[in-house]
């Protein structure tokens, strides 16, 4: 099966996580420690620093905004997932 999103701006579909890393050519070892942000249900909202699901996009009903800034982290003081 796999994972899914809707990648923003690609007419609605649903696409797998694995072909849209291969697509944006993200190396194999990467993509198992890339930092997705999901919703309580697991639903992926953003593959971050790449794109965001259309569910989870801004429109002009939208009340609230949660703003989130990743960074970079030293790598050398990261913790071992």
């Amino acid at each position: 099966a796999g994972d899914r999103f809707q990648p923003l701006g690609m007419a609605g579909s649903q696409k797998l996580l694995a072909e849209y890393f291969t697509n944006a050519k993200i190396p194999g070892p990467a993509r198992d420690r890339w930092p997705l942000l999901v919703d309580a249900a697991d639903r992926i909202l953003w593959v971050c620093g790449l794109r965001v699901d259309a569910r989870a996009r801004v429109t002009a009903a939208t009340a609230r905004v949660l703003h989130i800034k990743l960074q970079p982290g030293d790598p050398q003081k990261r913790e071992p997932l």
